[in-house]
């Protein structure tokens, strides 16, 4: 199983991730926000 070894927030929400495998790239998040969740914005 892959572990993160690095993550770093980028612009419009994303995310660029490294995984200890050598995989690395970047998750998109945007569409994520169109959506209401209650636990996202609890504070």
């Amino acid at each position: 199983m892959s572990v993160p070894l690095e993550v770093r927030a980028l612009e419009r929400y994303r995310i660029w991730v490294k995984y200890s495998d050598g995989t690395e790239g970047i998750v998109d998040k945007n569409y994520t926000r169109l959506f209401y969740c209650p636990l996202w914005y609890s504070q």
